[in-house]
């Protein structure tokens, strides 16, 4: 075997199209019960095993309600909720879709996350966002 072949992409097997296929029907549907259950109002969505043992807020405390929010397009009360959640939900689904791409078609389109600094940005900003929503001041943080 050469090295052109060592390299190149192999096409989507009958297994990845199943997972994604499957993936995308929980997706589905959980996004329903997000869109038709207030998490509010509704004890059978998770709570936040950091809050209920230190009453501090995590960084992702109350981005369930801002889900909720969001799919019922009120971004305002969504940034209430989860400020953090909203900004970085964007990008999330963008690199979700940037590594179906590429493994469905092996080309690359934009590369937004290929630096090697950036889950160390991500991590200071999850971080710092978690410290500054429980420091006096910062109460607009909080959800």
């Amino acid at each position: 075997m050469n090295a052109s072949e060592a390299n190149a992409i192999k096409p989507p097997t009958t297994r990845f199209w199943l997972w994604s296929l499957l993936s995308v029907v929980g997706l589905a549907l959980a996004l329903f019960a997000f869109f038709r259950f207030n998490p509010s109002e509704h004890s059978f969505f998770p709570r936040c095993v950091f809050h209920s043992v230190s009453g501090w807020n995590c960084p992702g405390c109350g981005g369930q309600r801002a889900l909720h929010h969001l799919l019922h397009g009120n971004f305002a009360a969504a940034l209430q909720h989860n400020a953090l959640f909203v900004v970085l939900l964007p990008l999330a689904i963008w690199s979700l879709a940037q590594t179906f791409w590429n493994r469905c078609f092996g080309s690359p389109k934009i590369g937004l996350f290929k630096h090697h600094l950036w889950p160390w940005v991500l991590c200071i900003t999850v971080i710092a966002f978690g410290v500054l929503r429980n420091l006096p001041g910062f109460g607009w943080l909080r959800p």
